[in-house]
């Protein structure tokens, strides 16, 4: 993707306010909702962590798909075709490798070790990754995670509220608390 350019615009960028603020603000709300102040502070306090991670680091900027795992992925002749452009934008190139890696986390578990050593491998068979850029990667898985909530809560009239219940939120903010922590 070093080389791809286009003349279309997006409306984001893969960054702090896409990754965390906007989803937090759909978050927050329901957090209350459940949970005392002190669990919302401690969501609201790891934001700004990955947020101070983020700046301190010299992160590589480019072209990202933006929800890079094997659910847009398809092999025809060999090849591998990716697809589902549509969360795609300029952002942390790093972001993209964080998604791969947190999709095996959470639906591969048994496999992720394996998956993960292939996925790095070839990836890096292509290109480098900057030390900077492997160091953030549990953080951005964290920053996938409330993404995706955050989207889903947005977008509720697709996703449903069934889901929605002190079971569900608990285990988010457990992950949230502990991705960046142990390292996945």
């Amino acid at each position: 993707m070093d080389s791809f350019q286009t003349q279309q615009t997006r409306g984001f960028q893969i960054d702090e306010a896409y990754l965390l603020d906007q989803p937090a603000s759909f978050i927050t709300p329901v957090l209350y909702t459940y949970f005392d102040k002190d669990a919302v502070k401690t969501f609201e306090d790891t934001i700004e962590n990955i947020k101070k991670v983020l700046a301190e680091k010299d992160l590589e900027i480019g072209f990202c798909h933006g929800d890079f795992h094997n659910h847009h992925m398809h092999i025809h002749h060999n090849k591998l075709k990716i697809f589902g452009f549509d969360r795609s934008a300029v952002g942390y190139r790093a972001y993209d490798i964080a998604v791969s890696w947190w999709n095996l986390i959470t639906n591969y578990k048994n496999d992720e070790k394996r998956c993960w050593e292939a996925f790095m491998q070839g990836y890096l068979n292509e290109r480098d990754l900057k030390k900077d850029d492997f160091g953030v990667l549990p953080f951005l898985i964290t920053a996938r995670r409330i993404w995706l909530i955050g989207t889903m809560l947005e977008n509720e009239d697709v996703w449903g509220r069934n889901w929605i219940n002190k079971q569900a939120l608990e285990l988010f903010l457990l992950q949230v608390k502990t991705d960046h922590v142990t390292g996945n």
